[in-house]
């Protein structure tokens, strides 16, 4: 996992890093075990396929916390509303490996997973004349990933993969309205917006290995991404004609990198990783050129003590908007074009590394970010019920900077760690175009982050941990009032339609109640004659804190309703390893 210092061999993106490898499986024994729970199931199976030559592995997951949470939960606070809350996700993880001889292999993998939540919500304004608006939004959202891997070994200092792969990402999201007032026939409105991504990529790696001081790493990767960026339709009455219809063309876009790195020991306490990463990006007859350096420099003083700094350049051609308070990854992943220009980012980061021996390691980590070309919607633009994305958004930058403390300590039967994190976030557009080009904070502004988490082993049957998170709450801009207007877009019978522009108070000025809650779990182990018992018992949100994660205003009123989806959760849990 990388916060800094990311070596060029990643890119595309301006964030951390998590470089995730799924396992092989056991060349020589069927290895499986199976968990069911309240709110989840899983899958884990693997071994050989082709004694000494072929393995493979299979893993399946599925969450039904949408069946706990619904009957469960009240979502809306006043005695006239009612609600619930909805979310699972499921995924598939399979991969086969096979030895062609000592040094080549071949590795397919494959990855398929879906998320969905669902909210639903009955506003009873009046119920004395049966007046009600009956709101039901969906969401879902996914991956689907295949690779196949060559891994050659050229001789016994040089090493290469040569891999092609295919992924696709989806989000659909769907808003059903009921309105009825009165003995008037109810009014029935409903909303669509699907948005996707198709990649198709081709990767050539190769890492020397000149001595063990001194490793080198170069490659070069292609993609071609399609982007569908935004299909809305709009239909009045749940009629199987849509009233209003808008499917822009897709995007085609061309990407080429290449890197190479050197991260090599100049001496027993110095070492150095230092590297470049070209990037060409080509879409609608515009083609952006990005040279990324890349430093990271690591001194032991003593034994027990030793300094890191880094400098990072990095290159993003997709950008993400993000739509409203909603806590769930619906936001829209929109692609670079002729009018919106990548994002980039400088990174400098430092720290200071001490273990106290027998007793801790503890670190201290600082970082300054600042980012340009980041997009969002312009002040009074909607997030979705207006077309042309391109149009609704401005580009601006960003500034964010921060310190994390850390102490961890790790013996046979404790694991326990702390970690405090204090940071500002900003954002700023000078074209005026949001906040009047004044500076604000970002959403995701958390000025304190804290988090503690201890295990500890009881004995060789039982384990617990306790986990304990907190963070400054996020922020949120109100929505002063909404001016309606006529629409130019006439609908499907030439009636007028019905806009509105949303007038706002100053950006990103509310914010959120803190969020922090505790986990706990513990373990019983049994061995039994084909494998492993394992009975858990967890409590999710042991002390039933109320963590709102989005607001909205109420139907009539000139209060704000929190939505709080996760309370607390107790679980039960039953899993066999099998031998």
């Amino acid at each position: 996992f990388y916060k800094g210092g990311f070596p060029t061999r990643y890119g595309g993106r301006l964030s951390s890093v998590a470089d995730i490898r799924t396992k092989d499986g056991n060349i020589n024994k069927l290895n499986a075990d199976i968990g069911i729970g309240l709110i989840s199931a899983k899958l884990n199976v693997d071994g050989p396929i082709y004694k000494d030559k072929t393995t493979f592995s299979l893993s399946a997951r599925r969450t039904y916390l949408d069946l706990l949470l619904k009957p469960a939960m009240k979502l809306v606070s006043d005695d006239s509303g009612d609600g619930s809350f909805g979310y699972h996700f499921v995924d598939l993880n399979a991969k086969i490996n096979h030895r062609i001889n000592s040094k080549n292999r071949l590795v397919a993998s494959f990855y398929w997973g879906q998320d969905k939540f669902s909210l639903e919500n009955t506003d009873e304004s009046n119920s004395s004349d049966n007046t009600y608006l009956k709101s039901n939004s969906e969401g879902r959202w996914g991956n689907t990933i295949g690779s196949l891997t060559w891994i050659r070994e050229i001789n016994q200092k040089l090493f290469t993969d040569l891999s092609l792969s295919y992924n696709r990402y989806s989000s659909n999201i769907t808003n059903k309205e009921v309105y009825k007032q009165g003995e008037s026939p109810s009014e029935e409105f409903k909303f669509d917006y699907l948005s996707g991504i198709e990649d198709f990529s081709f990767s050539n790696n190769y890492n020397l290995y000149l001595n063990e001081s001194n490793n080198i790493g170069f490659g070069l990767n292609y993609t071609h991404h399609t982007y569908s960026p935004e299909l809305i339709s709009i239909d009045e009455d749940f009629t199987d004609e849509s009233s209003l219809k808008h499917s822009p063309s897709k995007i085609h876009a061309n990407e080429i990198s290449v890197f190479a790195e050197d991260e090599i020991n100049l001496s027993k306490r110095l070492s150095v990783n230092a590297g470049l990463r070209f990037n060409a990006f080509m879409v609608e007859d515009e083609t952006y050129l990005s040279l990324q350096p890349r430093l990271s420099v690591r001194y032991s003083i003593i034994d027990a003590l030793s300094a890191k700094a880094s400098y990072s350049m990095m290159n993003q051609n997709i950008h993400l908007l993000t739509m409203g308070m909603l806590s769930f990854p619906t936001d829209l992943w929109l692609p670079v074009t002729k009018g919106i220009k990548p994002n980039t980012a400088h990174q400098f980061n430092a720290g200071v590394y001490y273990t106290l021996k027998n007793i801790c390691n503890m670190s201290v980590e600082g970082y300054y970010k600042k980012m340009y070309n980041i997009i969002d919607y312009k002040d009074g633009a909607k997030s979705l019920l207006s077309y042309g994305w391109q149009d609704r958004v401005a580009q601006g930058e960003g500034e964010s900077y921060g310190v994390e403390f850390m102490i961890q300590r790790e013996r046979k039967k404790i694991n326990a760690w702390i970690s405090y994190t204090l940071s500002w976030s900003f954002r700023e557009y000078p074209n005026g175009e949001i906040n009047a080009g004044k500076r604000f904070y970002d959403q995701y502004d958390y000025r304190h982050v804290v988090n503690i988490s201890v295990a500890y082993k009881i004995n060789e049957k039982i384990d617990c941990s306790a986990t304990w998170v907190y963070n400054s709450g996020s922020r949120f801009t109100l929505n002063a009032y909404e001016l309606e207007y006529p629409s130019v877009l006439p609908s499907a019978n030439d009636n007028s339609f019905s806009n509105s522009l949303n007038i706002y108070d100053e950006k990103n000025a509310c914010k959120l109640p803190a969020y922090h809650r505790l986990d706990l779990n513990i373990n019983f182990k049994k061995q039994k004659k084909h494998g492993t018992r394992i009975w858990t018992v967890s409590i999710y949100n042991a002390y039933n804190r109320k963590n709102p994660s989005f607001v909205f205003p109420s139907s009539n009123t000139d209060k704000l309703t929190a939505i709080c989806i996760m309370p607390i959760i107790p679980t039960v849990s039953y899993c066999y390893k099998f031998k």
